[in-house]
């Protein structure tokens, strides 16, 4: 990669503070190789001197030179080096914080190309090796940047003879370490995608542990996690062989360089083109255009291995995300609709995933304000892809979506799922509290707001009767029922107060006992906000106003109550 494609990434990744960053960054650089390096060997070659000649005007020089340079660097240094973690620090802020938005504002069909593991991956070890490539790396690179150019245009001016030499032994080594650096990162690149991967089969153990202990797969799944974990360890080690490599070659060059430059350094001393002074100079400029040279490559590797971070993040960002609208807060909408008002109709509506047949053909209904509607038919045959078209989670082929008489399209997707709940098959409680996971329908609602979405979903009474109440803490591991989480959730969407309930098999994991109680509570909604529900159960069938059957696509069956079984 090119020092401008280089230079690119980075100061995309680092946004508005990327000026701000470089500069800070490379002062505090520049300032530690001038002050701490270049002309620390003046004030010895001045030193040095005095001592030769045995004059002590040298040595004031020296102590001057020194003085003054220790004090600017002592003085910009911590400012310098504040200032770039500061910016880089507020960076990395930032782009946690786009990577947490961005999660939320994936398309559907974009968030199902990355796996909870592989997001999880790209969070943790991508983001901290950006972290460390600006902490760390950059700032190494910056040094050796600077403190070559510098160190040889000094040794120069002392001896072109001597800068000659430094320049052939250096242009070689920088050569070798480039190849190996490209070599590098694409097993960085590998290494990084073999660690995301063995992320995503932790996860999946761990989100399907007690699946995996009934269905005795234990052994296999540990078989394909060990197979991830030894492409990790056999891409580590080729990694660590070939810096191995860059270490050794660099070691060697380093040595033979010191050899023939002592050599040719002895040999202008003796012809008097050199003074002991000039010698011990360049002896310690050798050592910082050395270190160049040497370590160049090496901090390039440790760059571009870096920047496998950047471009794995960077393919997130350029995830496709929802359209929400400018200030969606600030949106709204009119939903005044009189009973019976048509509130949704699909008119000839086609849709199909990609790269699949269509799973929508010719769909065709109306629902009115008001009405308790089910949606039933075969797995497969469309009718969760309904309530996802609805959410705005995808976007119809072709046909017309109104809601309110409205093209779907002519709203955004705030203004959407403003106006409709959701309660799916498995509702998610929020690490909290009951009333924190009840409030979730509406931040700004009151503690009597929130008992009275209770007391309509049927679950205030079981909740008082728990020893917290309504500050019982809930989540992963919660001992409540499904039938009172799924009430929680109902709780949850009415506090809402959208006019459309989608319900996807709300009673379909449920006892009789908690299954009449979800019933009861939907019972208690009809007439009073729209309610779609998916079901296959004739129960829950029996007590809707409509039922639109669905098969291979199409409504095949929609009858005002439904009086049979499919």
């Amino acid at each position: 990669m090119k020092i401008t494609e280089l230079y690119k990434k980075i100061k995309e990744n680092l946004g508005k503070y990327a000026f701000k960053y470089f500069i800070a960054a490379g002062i505090e650089q520049l300032v530690i190789v001038i002050c701490l390096n270049v002309v620390i060997a003046f004030a010895v070659q001045y030193a040095v001197t005095a001592a030769a000649k045995n004059n002590i005007d040298y040595l004031y020089y020296a102590i001057g030179i020194l003085g003054v340079a220790l004090l600017v660097a002592f003085l910009i240094i911590p400012i310098a080096g504040y200032l770039s973690n500061k910016y880089m620090k507020e960076a990395i802020t930032e782009i946690k914080l786009r990577f947490y938005q961005h999660v939320i504002y994936l398309k559907k069909e974009e968030s199902s190309k990355f796996h909870a593991g592989n997001l999880m991956s790209l969070f943790t070890d991508d983001i901290k090796q950006i972290e460390d490539l600006y902490s760390v790396k950059i700032k190494e690179f910056l040094s050796v940047c600077f403190i070559g150019p510098i160190s040889i245009g000094a040794l120069l001016s002392l001896n072109w003879i001597m800068g000659l030499i430094v320049l052939f032994f250096g242009i070689i080594s920088i050569l070798f370490t480039t190849f190996c650096a490209k070599k590098n990162k694409i097993i960085s690149g590998k290494l990084q995608n073999a660690k995301s991967e063995s992320s995503s089969k932790l996860m999946d153990l761990l989100n399907g542990l007690e699946d995996t202990k009934i269905l005795g797969i234990s052994n296999l799944l540990h078989k394909n996690y060990s197979e991830e974990c030894n492409k990790v360890k056999g891409l580590t080690k080729k990694q660590g062989g070939l810096e191995a490599i860059i270490v050794l070659f660099s070691g060697f060059m380093y040595y033979f360089k010191e050899i023939v430059v002592l050599a040719a350094g002895i040999m202008l001393m003796r012809r008097g083109i050199l003074s002991i002074g000039e010698i011990i100079a360049s002896a310690y400029l050798l050592v910082n255009a050395g270190y160049m040279f040497d370590n160049i490559g090496i901090f390039y590797a440790n760059v571009q291995k870096s920047l496998v971070s950047v471009e794995r993040l960077e393919m997130f960002w350029n995830a496709e995300r929802e359209n929400f609208g400018e200030d969606s807060e600030e949106q709204s909408i009119c939903m005044e609709t009189a009973y019976g008002d048509k509130i949704i109709q699909f008119d000839h509506v086609h849709f199909g995933y990609k790269e699949k047949k269509n799973i929508l053909n010719d769909v065709n209904f109306e629902i009115a304000e008001g009405d308790y509607v089910a949606i039933v038919g075969p797995s497969g045959s469309g009718k969760s892809t309904i309530i996802k078209l609805l959410l705005g989670f995808y976007g119809n082929d072709s046909g017309d979506i109104l809601i309110k008489g409205r093209g779907i399209q002519e709203y955004s997707v705030w203004q959407l799922r403003n106006m409709t709940s959701y309660v799916p098959q498995e509702p998610y409680l929020f690490p909290g509290t009951i009333k924190e996971n009840i409030q979730y329908g509406n931040w700004t609602a009151d503690m009597e707001q929130i008992i009275q979405a209770s007391k309509d979903a049927l679950c205030h009474e079981f909740i008082s009767e728990l020893p917290e109440g309504y500050d019982t803490a809930v989540g992963n591991g919660t001992s409540l029922s499904g039938g009172q989480i799924q009430r929680i959730a109902i709780a949850r969407a009415l506090l809402k107060k959208a006019h459309i309930m989608l319900l996807d098999e709300p009673t379909a994991a449920l006892d009789a006992e908690s299954e009449k109680q979800v019933l009861e509570t939907l019972d208690k909604l009809k007439n009073r906000i729209t309610i779609i529900v998916i079901t296959h159960k004739i129960y829950t069938i029996s007590r809707c106003d409509k039922v639109f059957a669905l098969d291979n696509g199409q409504i095949f069956l929609s009858e005002p109550k439904y009086q049979g079984s499919l």
